[in-house]
């Protein structure tokens, strides 16, 4: 766990956010334009992220981003960069691959990629502490996640924001691709494998102080 108190990495990018929607004129330079994608300029895959569509869009992503990023960075500043790294690139491919939009901007697939990655990493730790109620809601939360993305992309319209332009086409699409990238580095991080192997070593240590004591021996 990190002890550093200001998430450097969230605030850049928050930062990058508000500038970008600040000045129009940038959101031209890093939007995900597809066909500009496939002139060369690759870069958008990630920067698109990091436009918007609207002042409400923008308000909902970057609060959402702000607390789920900050928290998980707090909590570890090399697992966000990885999720936040991975998502970033894997949504864009994926949105790219879709092949169903023009432009995609926002960041609610990496807002998505922290949700998921954080209610595991809770469901982990309240497994460890014996806390079923606190896991329960976190598994509770998951599936109102799944219900919720699961209606978008049947209804084509998303919960919280509705001001996004005539032409717009919402992308429930990226929340899944967030999803996933969150399941993957989550199975693939190495602090959590160590994590488990730790807890399974002192379980069997206190299994087998309290068989020697129960015997007598101690």
């Amino acid at each position: 766990m990190n002890t550093h108190r200001i998430p450097i990495i969230t605030t850049a990018l928050s930062f990058l956010t508000v500038v970008c929607f600040t000045f129009p004129q940038l959101n031209a330079v890093f939007e995900l334009n597809f066909h500009l994608v496939e002139s060369g300029q690759w870069w958008r895959l990630v920067t698109g992220h990091f436009t918007h569509w609207s002042l409400e869009h923008c308000a909902w992503d970057l609060l959402v981003f702000c607390v789920l990023s900050a928290s998980l960075e707090m909590y570890s500043i090399k697992t966000t960069a990885t999720l936040l790294l991975l998502s970033a690139f894997s949504i864009g491919v994926g949105m790219y691959l879709q092949n169903n939009y023009d432009i995609y901007r926002g960041l609610s697939g990496i807002d998505s990629a922290l949700f998921v990655y954080l209610c595991l990493l809770g469901i982990q730790k309240a497994s460890m502490g014996e806390r079923n109620l606190e896991r329960m809601c976190l598994y509770g939360a998951l599936v109102l996640f799944m219900g919720k993305t699961l209606i978008e992309c049947c209804g084509g319209y998303t919960f919280f924001v509705h001001t996004m332009g005539d032409h717009v086409q919402t992308a429930p699409f990226s929340h899944i691709l967030g999803a996933i990238c969150a399941i993957v580095v989550f199975i693939l991080n190495p602090t959590v494998s160590i994590q488990k192997s730790v807890t399974r070593i002192m379980d069997k240590r206190n299994f087998i102080l309290s068989t020697i004591r129960q015997n007598g021996e101690v």
